[in-house]
């Protein structure tokens, strides 16, 4: 071996071992860091544990079911069939139609004739909702997941509790149709009971879930606060259901368990190998295609893995697989701990105080209404070492952040909802709308009601045509003036609006256009099939 050839082995050999040494390094300084960080949790009285946070074992009285009972329990007889009133989609933003008047079965041939066989249709699966409307208000309910096995979870609940939210929701304009102001609240208490039967459930995927529910929910809420038959008593019941705001509490305790669990499972080896390269398979560069991302961006780092197209992928998540989870695996597992920590504690402050405002300041700078999650230096300092170590955990925490973000939403829809209601008391005593929101304290509201976005009251005007508007500034911070639209494309999604917007009664001519740009050939609500449905029932 000649001399050059020794000092090029020599070279390489040290090369690696200094290599090496530096993951050992990484290794030993994760766990410590880890440890320290757990401690530190305790210290604090931090719940880390998934028996601590486990719903079935800390909420008293509650009912315990498994996710598989609960689909034959609540079996319903049968859909309806086309023909249920739906609003029209091509609504302006900010207008909804009244489902159980006319605009409910707007555009079909025969509206009375539609109605009619649609409510024959739906009367077995309406025949048993005074028992499901029991069934949900009894007692707390909590599904009982195995937490312990994140990765193996299965949720065939959750089908039939969204199906249930539909035949509620039906229900609940049928009674308001026949004028029964009575069992239409009772449908509206127990869609809220329904909201809340997931409350307790330490995923996200459930907590998402809930937001749909409350939002179907909060929509009933204004189908009901359109009509005129409620007493002071029935509308301070609904607006006691919705007085506390939950969905982000509830989204809070879901990244709490699912910390807990990543963390047992980290304990315990996982993800196992398998499982880190199949996650791997969906993020660049790493992915099946092996197409270029922001991953590897323009860091010199990252920038060996671009040329490598598609044959290179399954070698690069081999590779950086086995890397990650002997050096960085326990440094991960703490970011994740610690960022989750800082989402909960920034919902937290935003929830308690119905303000983002009293959240920590975030070094991110988002939009002024999301709520201001503080977050780790090293997420507000994403170069590309730290891209590489905490790759798993900011792959999880995407998703945990915009999943708060809905749940401020919506608790803020809930915020208008309960203001909804107190300004219809407001107007059953005084036979008309107030002229600020000042004047439903004390009678009608503890408190001014508060926009949750900037922490003033919510904004609110009497309308020339005799309605109202009320809204919140929205996610971007700013004052539009009570404007619906979506900043650019299309949506009606209250979510969308350059403001939040409760939203106002569409005109006839609003339900005209709308039928006119929805109802066609083809449509499953057009007239055409309608009628189709009309003739075979008869």
């Amino acid at each position: 071996m000649t001399r050059r050839t020794k000092l090029l082995v020599g070279g390489t050999a040290g090369v690696l071992g200094l290599v090496v040494l530096f993951l050992v390094e990484e290794r030993i300084r994760g766990q410590l860091s880890l440890a320290s960080w757990k401690r530190a949790m305790a210290a604090r009285g931090e719940p880390m544990e998934v028996a601590a946070l486990d719903p079935a074992l800390r909420i008293r009285g509650a009912r315990v079911f498994l996710p598989a009972q609960l689909p034959a329990l609540l079996s319903l007889p049968g859909r309806t069939v086309s023909g249920e009133p739906v609003t029209p989609r091509q609504l302006p933003p900010g207008k909804e139609a009244v489902l159980w008047g006319p605009a409910g079965w707007a555009g079909h041939p025969n509206p009375t004739h539609a109605c009619a066989v649609f409510s024959l249709n739906f009367a077995p699966s309406r025949a048993r909702v005074p028992e499901l409307r029991a069934w949900l208000t009894n007692a707390p309910l909590v599904v009982q997941l195995d937490y312990a096995q994140p990765w193996d979870l299965q949720f065939p609940h959750l089908t039939p509790l969204k199906n249930l939210s539909q035949v509620l929701r039906l229900a609940t304009v049928m009674a308001l149709l026949e004028g029964k102001p009575a069992e239409a609240l009772e449908n509206l208490l127990a869609s809220r009971a329904l909201v809340d039967s997931l409350l307790h459930e330490g995923v996200l995927v459930s907590q998402l879930v809930r937001m749909s529910l409350g939002q179907v929910a909060l929509g009933d809420v204004w189908q009901a606060l359109e009509a005129d038959d409620w007493t002071d008593v029935q509308l301070a019941a609904l607006q006691t259901a919705w007085q506390e705001p939950s969905f982000l509490a509830g989204t809070v305790d879901a990244l709490r368990m699912e910390r807990a669990a990543y963390l047992a499972q980290h304990a315990h080896g996982r993800p196992t190998r398998s499982e880190l390269r199949e996650a791997l398979a969906l993020v660049p560069p790493f992915d099946r295609d092996g197409q270029d991302s922001p991953l590897a961006g323009s860091d010199t780092v990252m920038n060996w893995l671009g040329p490598l197209q598609h044959r290179g992928a399954a070698f690069r998540r081999f590779v950086f697989a086995e890397l990650w989870r002997f050096a960085w695996s326990s440094q991960d597992a703490r970011f994740y701990g610690r960022s989750v920590q800082a989402l909960a504690d920034a919902a937290n402050a935003a929830c308690t105080h119905r303000d983002v405002r009293a959240a920590p300041a975030n070094p991110k700078g988002v939009n002024a209404g999301i709520p201001a999650l503080a977050v780790p230096a090293e997420f507000e300092r994403p170069n590309a070492y730290n891209r590489l170590r905490f790759w798993f955990a900011t792959f999880s925490l995407s998703a945990h952040e915009r999943a708060l973000q809905k749940a401020l939403a919506v608790d803020g829809y809930a915020e208008l909802a309960r203001t909804a209601i107190a300004l219809k008391r407001y107007r059953l005593r005084h036979g008309e709308w107030p002229t600020n929101l000042a004047a439903l304290v004390p009678a009608f509201a503890a408190t001014p009601p508060r926009d949750w976005v900037d922490g003033q009251p919510l904004r609110y005007r009497r309308n020339a045509d005799g309605g109202f508007t009320l809204y919140s500034v929205g996610a971007d911070g700013r004052d539009d003036g009570g404007d619906a639209r979506p900043p650019e494309g299309e949506g009606r999604s209250f979510l969308q609006g350059r403001d939040w917007v409760w939203p106002q009664r569409a005109t006839d001519a609003d339900v005209r256009a709308a039928q006119a740009g929805w109802f066609g050939p083809g449509n499953p609500g057009s007239a055409s099939r309608v009628g189709a449905d009309v003739r075979q029932a008869k």
